[in-house]
């Protein structure tokens, strides 16, 4: 059983590769696409639950799809990646819709990490539910 469907969205066919065996490995049903018009078809095609948006790519970059997502309403959760340490970058891809940032390169652990967390936000979102995210980093033992 599938732990959700990824469209990875990256120009670099060592970066996809490198990805879906990380994500498979964790369950996870992957789909890639080599720009933001093919990923707008993926997107218009079939049902994702995340997006992992690569930054810097030919013809439209991930800021742009990251607005079209939003602009079409696409109900995708959607993921910068970027080799830019940029808090600029980063804050105007939260801006046009993006859940979370992940900085290439990253060990598969942190990946995944954010990928898990990126996931429960999205559909505590769709549904409608607050995030468990509030809960991170408290001390639990305190409750109850």
């Amino acid at each position: 059983m599938s732990s959700g469907r990824i469209l990875i969205i990256d120009d670099d066919s060592d970066m996809q590769e490198l990805l879906q065996n990380w994500l498979q490995t964790a369950g996870y049903e992957t789909v890639t696409a080599w720009d933001g018009e093919q990923a707008l078809n993926s997107l218009g095609q079939s049902t994702f639950d995340l997006a992992l948006v690569d930054y810097l790519m030919p013809r439209m970059n991930g800021l742009d799809l990251l607005e079209q997502i939003a602009d079409r309403r696409i109900p995708v959760g959607p993921l910068l990646l970027t080799a830019f340490h940029d808090l600029g970058l980063i804050v105007e891809a939260m801006r046009r819709g993006a859940l979370d940032c992940v900085m290439k390169p990253t060990p598969a652990k942190n990946l995944l990490l954010v990928v898990d967390d990126t996931m429960e936000r999205h559909w505590a979102r769709e549904l409608g539910l607050p995030s468990l995210l509030s809960w991170r980093g408290h001390d639990l033992s305190m409750i109850g």
